[in-house]
Parts: structure tokens; sequence; C-alpha cells
């Protein structure tokens, strides 16, 4: 039987979020499973995330139930994992499909939220994730419920360089979302002041910044006097917001210009890879295509690298360029997100989004040069500004917004 309104589990914490890793693909959302991992050193700690599968795509488990939705229940270091799938209706009359499919996802959020009462009760607090679906849903439950909600905001739609630009309907259904929330977090400075542009403000709005892991990425293991200079990238290799293309140019352009060094690029999956080759005309002499690669693997990746280059056109965030200075690494990198607040001489160079000739000059200046960077500095700096205790100081300070009382198993 489902717990009452007043059956309340006051440790417990759920996170709402339509990205997150899951059965189809391991990358989406990860920021959002390390936000729960700090939680969770706090309290019991959920996460509900629900999927739409394309009709070719064969179910999670076995076949689909006859409500064409299926719940895959799991424990990710010490974080229940709620991934509730449903089956996406293709084709059919124009809106129909929109129509059916927005049922079927409320229907699937039903079945994970009633799951998650039926064994933990209602949650203390709801943390939303990337409006502005799960934002409307948290806000229904706090009218029906009086559990109180926080935003955390990572989507670059905001950004006026997204070419995914926001609706006027979407900002008003997002207004609602935020207005009924106890706090709200964006991951950088920009996202906060392009939201606030766009007309989506809050009294409590805060700068929650993703966090890395300091012990898996280390100085530890850095490879010394390599003779050939490395440069590394790192991304989802997705074009329009990464631009590999724009980087690959400026390489090419240098190694015909005589200049040799290697670079290494990491993510992607081989039919990226294979178009970009094909694209750019590029062999395996000097580019060095690793897949994706995580944890270790990639500590290992940034050991070996002697720079990174970001070439990205937006930013929400821009993780790898703090793993990598977590590791020692200096970054040449666009200025996109907050990355020009902390990336300055010290630690590496910062060039407009899309300069071509600006990435050339900076490759070039490292290729003739190798400027000498400390790797204990770029370390300390990381370790003070994204490291698992300097995040949780920003995701407490949110959640006390909302509470009235401690909501902890060690005390906030």
């Amino acid at each position: 039987m489902i717990s009452s309104k007043t059956d309340h589990n006051k440790r417990g914490i759920l996170f709402f979020t339509p990205w997150y890793p899951n059965h189809y693909d391991s990358m989406p959302g990860l920021f959002v499973r390390r936000h729960a991992q700090l939680a969770a050193q706090w309290a019991p700690v959920s996460v509900l995330c629900v999927q739409g599968v394309p009709a070719h795509e064969a179910p999670p488990r076995g076949e689909w139930t006859h409500s064409r939705i299926q719940a895959v229940v799991s424990d990710y270091e010490g974080v229940e994992e709620i991934v509730v799938y449903f089956r996406k209706m293709q084709g059919g009359m124009p809106l129909w499909p929109l129509l059916v499919n927005g049922v079927r996802y409320l229907k699937a959020f039903y079945r994970g939220w009633t799951r998650y009462r039926k064994q933990h009760g209602l949650p203390g607090l709801i943390h939303v994730n990337v409006l502005n679906r799960c934002g409307l849903l948290a806000r229904a439950i706090k009218t029906r419920y009086g559990v109180p909600y926080v935003i955390t905001e990572h989507w670059s739609r905001y950004l006026k360089q997204s070419p995914g630009k926001i609706s006027r309907a979407d900002i008003l259904l997002t207004r609602m979302a935020v207005n009924g929330a106890a706090a709200m977090s964006a991951v950088s400075h920009n996202l906060k002041n392009s939201m606030e542009e766009t007309g989506i403000r809050h009294p409590k709005f805060h700068i929650l910044y993703n966090f890395i892991d300091t012990s898996l990425f280390t100085i530890s293991g850095r490879k010394k006097n390599q003779q050939m200079l490395n440069f590394l990238h790192v991304s989802c290799f997705e074009q329009q917001s990464k631009n590999m293309q724009g980087i690959l140019k400026v390489a090419i352009r240098l190694w015909e210009e005589g200049y040799s060094f290697h670079l290494t690029m990491v993510g992607n999956t081989p039919g990226d890879e294979q178009q970009l080759r094909n694209m750019m005309d590029i062999s395996d002499k000097h580019v060095f295509f690793q897949g994706v690669l995580e944890k270790e693997q990639l500590t290992r990746a940034f050991h070996k690298a002697d720079y990174q280059v970001l070439f990205s056109n937006y930013e929400t965030f821009g993780i790898v360029v703090y793993e990598g200075l977590a590791s020692g690494v200096p970054v040449i990198a666009t200025k996109t997100a907050d990355i020009p607040l902390h990336i300055d001489e010290k630690k590496g160079m910062l060039v407009d989004p899309g300069s071509v000739d600006g990435l050339y000059k900076c490759m070039k200046h490292c290729i003739e040069h190798r400027p000498v960077y400390h790797a204990a500095h770029l370390r300390s700096y990381a370790i003070q500004h994204f490291s698992r205790e300097a995040v949780s100081r920003q995701l407490k300070a949110l959640y006390q917004e909302a509470l009235p009382e401690p909501l902890s198993r060690q005390g906030l």
C-alpha cells in the first residue's frame, strides 16, 4: 500500500532527471550520477529517470510488458537507480505520436514514482535535474504532498551560441517549475546568466559545479621527457558543440607545414571516427583515436598528454578541462562556460570559439616553445574548486535553502 501524505522519509533524497546512464548509453547524465553520489554522504538517495526507447530498439529485458513499460532497478555505489523505459510510438497522424508518447512518459514516471513510495515512503527532498518536465512533475508532487524540491540546470539551450533555442512556451513552463522550487542552481555562472537573460530567475539562485574525482585524476604516473609532443582531446564527439573538425583542420595545417606531434582523440563511436577520417582525409600516422575511455584508462591518457585541447563552440561546464588540471595537464580551450574564470596564463591558453587561427597560434606556440606549466599548481587549483569536498559545500548550501531541519545521516 502506498504511504499517506504524512508518511515522509525525512532523510531521503530523490533525484528526477531525463539524462542518466542507461541500458542504451552509458554516457549521458554522468554529472547527475556524481551529484547523487555526493548527496548520498548525507542521506539515502534514489534516482528516477524515464527513458523513451525507439520502436526498433529491443527492450532492456526480454519483451515489453502489455503497457510497453519496463522498470529496471539497480544499485550504483550506494545510490538506488530506478530507470523506467517506455516504447516510443513513431509515425502515424501528425501530433498523434507526440500525444501517445506524452501519455506513455507519464505512465512510466508514475510506475517509477509508485515503486519508490512503496519502498521508501515520500522523500524529504526532490532534486530536479534538467528542466522542464521533471520540474513540473516535482511541482505537482509538492502541491499534492508538500515535498520541497530544488533544481540544477545543465542544459545548453539557454546559451546564445546554442542552436536549440528555447521557445516561449518552454520559457513559461520552465518559469512555473522554477517558481515552485525552494532553490535553483546552474553548473556555471555563464549558464546562470544566460538563464536570467532569458527571463528565468530565482531569488535563491546558486552555482553547483560538477565535481571531479581527484583521487582518480592525479599527477602521479605522468610521463617525463617525451620526445614527440602529444595533444589530447576528450569529448563526446558531437561536432555541433565540440567542433572536433576545427581541431583536425589546425592539426593538418601544422603537419603540412612540417611540424611533428601527435594528436590523441578520446571519445566517439567507431562510426564517428570513420566519418571524421573520411571527411578530414587523415591517416593513423599522427592521429590516434582511442574510443571512449573511462576511469583509469582516461587517467592514463591524461598522463601521456602534454597539452589538452578543447575547441568547443559552447559549453555549460567543460569537466574535461578540470580533470586535466587535476592530472597536471595545461589546456588550450575556448572562452566558453566558466573556463575564462579559471584558466589564466599559469594554467593554459584561451581562444575565441571558432577561431581556427587562434587555435593554430596556440598549438604552434606549444610545439615550438613547449611552455612549462607547474603540474602541482594545476592540481592544487582543481582540488580547491572542483574536488568532491569543494562541490559538496555548494550542494550542502543548495539543500539548506530547502530544508527547515537538517537532512542527513552525518548532519548538514
